[in-house]
């Protein structure tokens, strides 16, 4: 069981995620509908929505008339790039003390050279630095760019709050959706300095734009990983298509 987990209560794809690994690592099969409904007080269409979020996520595979099967590999994974979460709860599931640190924060005039572009083109940002370090050694550091509205208050966007809190308060809506774009980089001595790598070591960099539900795009970010510190990766499942 995760450290993360046990500071809240499970949702039921959880507890049934946590069954499934049980009867594996026993040896035992995948537990069937009608037994985990059971165990959990649910009825079957409820058991098989939670099955079905399973599925979709890439932990188990499920086909009529089929029992269910455990995506074992994915279990190696702490994090994943494909799923929103706090990332210091992903340190700590890979047993390592996580911190995070406010490098710096900054309202700026926008530059579409330095901050890059925005549809709506603000006349200032707010810029702040991250890092989070496990054990003391830095593993990911991220860049946020919040575009800020002509009659924004400073009040709200200070404090090193995250960049969702921030567009929530300036917005009134909350960011929907992100959009990332994975890449392989070599450090430059900025971003070095700040994961203390050398100068040009491999990183990899997710530029992401967030977007609300009225197509404002909110932030953009640039997150730089240290590869190999955290196990994490996406996962994608494989559907045949008809021929």
């Amino acid at each position: 069981m995760s450290n993360s987990r046990k500071r809240r209560s499970k949702s039921l794809e959880e507890r049934v995620l946590d069954a499934g690994v049980a009867a594996t690592r026993s040896g035992e099969s995948f537990p069937s509908e009608s037994s985990l409904a059971e165990m959990f007080g649910v009825s079957r269409p409820v058991l098989r929505e939670a099955l079905a979020r399973l599925d979709e996520s890439g932990l188990v595979f499920r086909s009529q008339g089929a029992s269910t099967v455990l995506n074992k590999a994915a279990l190696e994974l702490v994090g994943r790039f494909d799923q929103f979460g706090e990332f210091s709860d992903v340190i700590t599931d890979a047993g390592m003390k996580a911190a995070l640190e406010l490098i710096g924060e900054e309202i700026q005039p926008w530059s579409e050279h330095i901050h890059g572009p925005f549809r709506s083109q603000p006349e200032y940002v707010l810029r702040s630095v991250k890092r989070w370090t496990a054990n003391g050694v830095p593993v990911r550091a991220v860049v946020d760019v919040v575009p800020l509205p002509k009659d924004f208050d400073r009040s709200m966007v200070t404090g090193g709050d995250s960049v969702l809190k921030v567009v929530s308060r300036l917005f009134n809506e909350s960011a929907t959706w992100e959009i990332a774009v994975p890449t392989a980089i070599l450090a430059t001595a900025k971003v070095s300095r700040w994961l203390r790598v050398r100068p040009r070591s491999p990183l990899l960099l997710l530029r992401t734009i967030g977007i609300t539900t009225s197509g404002q795009e909110c932030f953009q970010s640039l997150d730089y990983h240290v590869p190999g510190l955290i196990p994490q990766g996406f996962i994608r499942v494989i559907r045949e298509s008809g021929k």
